[in-house]
C-alpha cells in the first residue's frame, strides 16, 4: 500500500518529529520493504518562508554555522528575522482556518500546500497518515487532507490522524465536522499503523476512532505496547541538515506515561495507557546507534520526567559505554537528588534539567499533589547550578484556591533561587478536561464555563480539552481567573532581580546546545548572569 506519513505546519523548525521516525521504524520492523514515504512538511514550509523575508537567507546561514551560532549577540540580531518567518507561517495557518470554515481554497494555500497535494495525487498515495503533535498544526493538517479529499474522489487515500494533539481536542467533534477524515488515533500508533498499512478494515483495528451515526465509535482498546519490543527510531527519511540547528538534536524517550502521574492539573497522561519503560541497556544502545548513524551528540529526553533512580542508572550506563553525548531531561525536586547524583549526571552528559516547580507555596504543592517539599527546592537548584547544569524552572500561576500569601511565597522563592535559574516559564493555570481538578471543580473553587474553541469545520465547532473557567471566592462570587494577575505581579517583581537570562529566549533544542557549550567552556553560570540577590 502506497503510504505517506506527514508532519504538517506549524511547529518549531528546530524540532525533528519523533513520531514520524518511530512509526517508520516500527513499520519497517514488521513489514518487509514497505512502500513508505516520510515528509516533514513543517520544516520544508518554514525554510521556504525564510527565503522570502528580508535577511531570511542570512538567518538560515547563521543557523548552520556553529562558529557564530554560540555568540548571543549575533543570535539576538537574527531573532527579529525569525519572528518575521513565524509571522508568515501564521498567515498560512489563518488561511487554512478560513478554508476549513468556508470551503474557499485561496492562492496562499495553493502556493504552500498545493505542491504536496499534487504529489499525493501523482504518486497514487493510498494511505495518508498525519502526525499532529501541536494544536497549531491542526488547521494546516486538516486543510491539506480536505483538499486531497476534494481532488481525488472517488479514489482518494484513506486519511488517518494521530499524534499527541489528538488527545487535546474533542475527537467526536472532529469526526463529525471533518467528513474527509476516516479515523483518528488518539493513543499509541505503532500497531494500528501497521494494521492500516496491511489493509485491515478500520473497524477492526483496536484504538481507532471512526465516524458512525450518530456518534463516533472506537474498536476495543489496544493492549499496552511493550517498549522493549520497539526498534530504534528511524530518522533517515528526514534531512537533519535542514533543521534550524547547527548540529543535530534528536528527541528520544526512555518511557511513556508518567512514573508519578498524581498531579491534579496534568493532562499529559491521557496519551498513553500506563507507565512503561525501555531497559536502560536498550535505551543506551539506542542512543549509541543514533549517535553513530546521524553524527548526533545532543538528545532531548521527551519523557514526562526521569526519576532519580533511573537518572542514576542511566548515568552509570552512559559512562560505562564512554558515550560522548549531551542530554536534557525533566525531573522532580525530590530529596534524593543529592549533589553526588547531580555531579554523576553531569559527568554522564546531562547539561539541562527542566524542573516542575509550579509554586513556592507548600499548601498549593500539597493541593496539586506535586510530592515535593519547598525546603528542598532551593538546595537542589543551587546544587544543580554549581555542578554546571542549566536550570529551567516551570511555574504555574493562579492555581486553584491561590491566595495572596501563596503568591507572596512563590515570589519569595523565585527571588531566592533566581541566581541559579537560567530560564523561567510563567504559565497561567489551565483547567484540562479529565484531570482531577476538572472532575470535581467546585471542591477546588472553580466554575466551568465552557470549552475553548479551536476551529470551525463546515459550520461545526471543534473545541479543545481546555475548559474556560472562573474562580469562586470564599463568599461564593465568580471572578475571572487570577493567573494573569499573578503573572503580572511576577513580571513587576522580576525587574528587581536583574536581567532576564538570554537562554530564556531560546527554543528547546537551542537551549540544549547552549547548555552543552557552556559546560564545554567550563562555565557554571547563566550566559547573562542575574543579580546575585533579590531586592526586598
Amino acid at each position: 500500500m502506497k503510504t505517506l506519513l506527514l508532519f504538517p505546519p506549524a511547529a518549531s523548525p528546530t524540532y525533528v518529529p519523533l513520531g514520524l521516525a518511530s512509526l517508520a521504524a516500527y513499520l519497517r520492523s514488521q513489514v518487509s520493504s514497505p512502500d513508505l514515504t516520510v515528509l516533514d512538511l513543517n520544516i520544508a514550509h518554514w525554510r521556504s518562508q525564510a527565503l522570502l523575508v528580508p535577511q531570511g537567507p542570512a538567518l538560515l546561514n547563521f543557523l548552520q554555522q556553529r562558529s557564530c551560532f554560540y555568540d548571543p549577540q549575533q543570535y539576538r540580531q537574527h531573532q527579529s528575522t525569525w519572528a518575521l518567518v513565524n509571522q508568515a507561517c501564521s498567515e498560512l495557518q489563518r488561511a487554512a482556518e478560513a478554508y476549513l470554515e468556508t470551503g474557499t481554497w485561496c492562492e496562499r494555500l495553493e502556493q504552500e500546500l498545493g505542491p504536496t497535494v499534487q504529489q499525493i495525487r501523482d504518486t497514487g498515495i493510498e494511505l495518508l497518515g498525519l502526525s499532529i503533535m501541536y494544536l497549531d498544526q491542526m488547521a494546516c493538517g486538516l486543510a491539506l487532507t480536505r483538499r486531497v479529499h476534494e481532488l481525488m474522489q472517488p479514489h482518494r487515500p484513506l486519511c488517518v490522524l494521530g499524534g499527541a494533539a489528538l488527545c487535546a481536542v474533542q475527537v467526536n467533534e472532529l469526526l463529525q465536522g471533518a467528513d474527509f477524515i476516516d479515523a483518528v488515533l488518539p493513543g499509541e500508533g505503532e500497531n494500528a499503523f501497521v494494521q492500516l498499512y496491511q489493509g485491515v478494515p478500520i473497524e477492526q483495528i483496536p484504538g481507532l476512532l471512526r465516524r458512525t451515526q450518530p456518534h463516533p465509535k472506537t474498536s476495543p482498546e489496544p493492549a499496552s505496547l511493550s517498549l522493549v519490543t520497539l526498534p530504534v527510531p528511524d530518522f533517515t527519511d528526514l534531512a537533519l541538515a535542514d533543521y534550524a540547528n547547527p548540529e543535530p538534536v534528536l528527541p528520544v524517550v526512555l518511557s511513556r506515561h508518567c512514573a508519578w502521574a498524581r498531579c491534579r492539573f496534568c493532562a499529559h497522561n491521557h496519551s498513553f495507557a500506563d507507565h512503561r519503560s525501555k531497559t536502560i541497556e536498550q535505551f543506551v544502545d539506542e542512543l549509541q546507534t543514533l549517535s553513530l548513524r546521524h553524527h548526533c551528540r545532543h538528545f532531548y529526553l521527551a519523557d514526562q520526567y526521569l526519576p532519580t533512580a533511573a537518572l542514576v542508572e542511566l548515568s552509570h550506563a552512559l559512562m560505562q559505554r564512554n558515550l560522548d553525548i549531551k542530554f536534557h531531561c525533566m525531573a522532580r525536586l525530590t530529596a534524593d537528588l543529592t549533589p553526588d547524583v547531580l555531579e554523576l549526571a553531569v559527568r554522564a552528559g546531562c547539561c539541562w534539567i527542566s524542573w516542575g516547580v509550579e509554586t513556592g507555596s507548600q499548601r498549593l504543592l500539597n493541593l496539586v499533589r506535586k510530592g515535593i517539599r519547598r525546603e528542598h527546592i532551593e538546595r537542589i537548584l543551587q546544587d544543580s547550578h554549581h555542578v554546571g547544569i542549566t536550570n529551567l524552572l516551570m511555574m504555574i500561576f493562579g492555581l486553584p484556591t491561590s491566595r495572596p500569601e501563596d503568591l507572596d511565597q512563590t515570589l519569595d522563592l523565585l527571588g531566592e533561587v533566581y541566581p541559579y535559574a537560567d530560564a523561567i516559564t510563567a504559565s497561567s493555570f489551565v483547567l484540562f478536561q479529565g484531570t482531577p481538578f476538572a472532575q470535581n471543580p467546585e471542591r477546588f473553587q472553580l466554575a466551568v464555563t465552557g470549552l475553548e474553541p479551536l476551529l470551525t469545520l463546515n459550520g461545526h465547532p471543534l473545541h479543545t480539552t481546555r475548559h474556560h473557567h472562573q474562580d469562586i471566592t470564599t463568599d461564593g462570587r465568580h471572578t475571572a481567573p487570577i493567573g494573569p494577575m499573578e503573572i503580572s505581579q511576577w513580571h513587576q517583581r522580576r525587574r528587581w532581580y536583574g536581567p532576564i537570562p538570554f537562554t530564556e529566549s531560546l527554543p528547546c533544542e537551542h537551549l540544549l546546545l547552549y547548555s552543552a557549550e557552556r559546560q564545554a567552556q567550563g562555565h557554571n553560570r547563566p550566559v547573562t548572569p542575574p543579580a546575585p540577590k533579590r531586592v526586598a
